[in-house]
């Protein structure tokens, strides 16, 4: 069930980023609103107990949909934009909330206080020169792309504070997708008030269906020491 699941997943991702190319509205219409459901029963049907966590990651995916769905509408006004921006911001804040709770307890081998420094601030870098690059195009939206732009690098840090307290493996994967989702989000805002970039919707869909598919990874890799929830 689980190998039919993820390949179902792969061919509507293929479908979508191959209609990105090919630029067929109709065929990335109608393929994108089945990627996270269909990550979202891959997701459950591969965690190997019904927790806390696999609930709140489902949750987290459940937003994201609503997300997809409604910025797929964007075009018929300014009001779906910003309910698709909403859907995600409630997505990466139940992602900062099962980051924190996907930890191990009284683990020594973390980041050392440098060490978070350094990386933090590469992250804080990176929000706020997009932010500023963006700000003269912003206009009314200037507010909540600031407030989005802080929530999604904060589920970025979030992710890299689980250094030490879970496994390489799946430190490895959920930090990669919060990068990931990050660099989709720039690619995004960059099309939408900077310049329209060649192929946008490719590199957009790309960066975020791997964003959400190596986080949903990382978390069904931890494994807990002692019962967090």
């Amino acid at each position: 069930m689980r190998k039919i699941i993820l390949i179902l997943f792969v061919i509507v991702a293929a479908i979508n980023l191959t209609s990105q190319i090919i630029e067929n509205a109709d065929l990335a219409f109608y393929s994108k609103p089945f990627l996270m459901p269909l990550l979202m029963i891959y997701f459950a049907v591969s965690s190997t107990e019904k927790s806390s966590l696999l609930n709140f990651g489902l949750l987290a995916l459940l937003f994201s949909w609503i997300g997809d769905v409604v910025l797929m509408f964007q075009d018929r006004g300014e009001l779906y934009f910003m309910m698709g921006l909403g859907s995600f911001l409630v997505a990466h804040l139940v992602y900062i909330y099962t980051y924190k709770k996907a930890r191990w307890k009284n683990e020594e081998n973390s980041l050392l206080p440098t060490q978070r420094i350094r990386y933090v601030f590469i992250l804080v870098l990176a929000g706020c020169g997009l932010v500023y690059v963006l700000l003269p195009k912003l206009g009314d939206l200037m507010v909540p792309v600031i407030i989005y732009a802080s929530v999604i690098v904060a589920m970025a840090i979030f992710a890299l504070n689980r250094f030490g307290y879970t496994s390489q493996s799946s430190f490895g994967f959920v930090f990669f997708g919060a990068v990931l989702f990050m660099m989709s989000d720039s690619i995004l805002a960059i099309n939408k008030f900077m310049e329209p970039l060649p192929i946008a919707g490719f590199w957009i869909m790309l960066t975020y269906i791997l964003a959400q598919f190596t986080i949903v990874r990382g978390l069904l890799l931890h494994k807990k020491r002692v019962p967090t929830f």
